[in-house]
Order: structure tokens, then sequence, then C-alpha cells
């Protein structure tokens, strides 16, 4: 039985009004499983290039999703929005960003993409940040994402939420979006890198503060700072943890299907 999200799942949640009756619905929480509890108490990712693989996995929900979110917003930005995904050293002295390729081909529910990202092989365990976000098209591979503007799934959501009245085939309409779309994070989780490869940290480890990255290996130093900026964007956004499937990870994405829900639009 999969577990529910913390506190931050709670916000996430959205009450679709259908017909008189109320549908609370949320997304699942979905871990990732151990592969080495020798090395890691998560997933281990290795390889001697140090080339990681990001897939963006669309998830349905009968919810407002992560992915519905990135989707409006690249529309209502036109040429000037671009998607982005950065792996960045937390808790270091020296920042270091490490930018995916530019997808090439254009984002929906059922065409996604995969990012590959170069990552030098750390010579201390080191704690990365993987992060989704947009950022204006002069700065595509140059601004990380962790820089763009952090708000909560709530605010990101609640410009596109649709109507009550269209939502059940009446007369009412969508919400328009926002008049001017500006660059965020829609997604953070994070990794811890050796010499041995590189593994999921999971919830546990990040509510378990600077101690925890410590048991990982990670210098007090870069544990103390780490844990912060973690913890920000963990409370923030309530991401979905990161996948494996065959040493590739996963960004795993929700979006609103009507599939999942109890009930059939247009029909009372």
């Amino acid at each position: 039985m999969a577990k529910s999200r913390s506190k931050t799942e709670a916000s996430r949640r959205l009450v679709v009004r259908i017909a008189g009756m109320l549908c609370l619905c949320h997304g699942a929480f979905v871990s990732a499983q151990p592969v080495d509890a020798v090395k890691a108490p998560d997933a281990v990712i290795s390889g001697s290039e140090r080339t990681l693989m990001f897939d963006l996995l669309p998830s349905e929900r009968c919810n407002f999703g992560d992915l519905d979110a990135v989707l409006n917003d690249l529309r209502n930005g036109g040429d000037e929005m671009r998607l982005q995904l950065s792996v960045e050293a937390v808790g270091g002295a020296t920042p270091k960003v490490f930018f995916g390729n530019p997808l090439e081909k254009k984002l929906s529910e059922k065409n996604m993409g995969t990012y590959r990202v170069a990552i030098p092989s750390p010579t201390e365990p080191t704690v990365y940040g993987v992060f989704l976000c947009t950022v204006k098209a002069d700065a595509l591979s140059k601004e990380p994402c962790s820089k763009q503007n952090l708000i909560s799934f709530e605010e990101m959501s609640s410009p596109y939420r649709v109507s009550t009245v269209g939502l059940t085939g009446g007369k009412g309409e969508p919400y328009g979006g926002p008049q001017t779309v500006e660059p965020k994070v829609y997604f953070a989780q994070f990794l811890i890198g050796n010499a041995t490869g590189f593994s999921t940290i999971g919830a546990d480890t990040v509510q378990g503060g600077g101690a925890a990255l410590e048991s990982l290996g990670v210098s007090k130093t870069s544990a103390d700072s780490a844990w912060p900026i973690m913890q920000k964007f963990s409370s923030t956004l309530g991401s979905l943890p990161l996948e494996t499937a065959e040493e590739r990870l996963q960004l795993v994405l929700p979006y609103f299907s009507d599939k999942k829900c109890n009930f059939s639009p247009g029909k009372k």
C-alpha cells in the first residue's frame, strides 16, 4: 500500500464539484525500491561515464498535477518560455550546476522526453538536487533551476483550475491562466553521489536532517548547508520521489485524466 505524502500532500488535493457531489482526489506516494542496501538506503545508479538519464514520466490522476502546470505555463509563455532540467550540487562551498540537453520535441501528455546530464565523478559524497523548471529562452542552460521562482503547488495550479460548470458540460469555461507566466520550479528531488555511483535520497533522509546525510558519508559542513535547501524545496513542492528503471531515473509528473475519475464529463 503506497504511503501518503506528508502535510504537503494535503495542500495538493483538489476538490472538484460534480453534479452536486464533492470528489477529494490526490496523487499516490510512490517510493523508489532499494537496489543496494549496503552502499545506500535507496536506489543506486552507477556507471563509469557518469552520464545520468532522466525520463519524464507522465502519470494519470483524477486531479490537476505537476505536468498540467508545466504544459499550461509553456503554452501561455509562448516562444519566451523553455523547459529545463538541472542537476545541482547542494551544500558545497562552490556551486556546481549541470544542465540536461534541451528537449527537441514538443512536450505533451503523450509525448514526453529524456534528459541526459553528464556529471564528473565526485571526489567525496555530495548531495545533488534534481530540478525541473521553466526559464526564459535566453537563459536556457545558463540559469540554474534552483534560482527560479519557488511557489507552492496550490499557487501554481490555481490559475488553471477548471470551472465547475465547465467540468459538468455546461456553459462555463476553463480559467485562462495568468496574464504573464514567470519562470518557476515544478519538481525537486535529491541524489547523493560518490565514487561508486548515484543514489536517490528518500523522504525519511530529508526529514532526518543533517545527521541523516552525515550517516551517508556527507561531511558535517556540507550536510548542515544542504539540508535546509532540501527541506525548503521538499516542503514547498512535495514532488513525487524519483523512480528508477534499468539504471535510468524517472521524474513522475501527474496530470489530470477523466479516466481516473468516477464521472463522465457532460453527464449528470
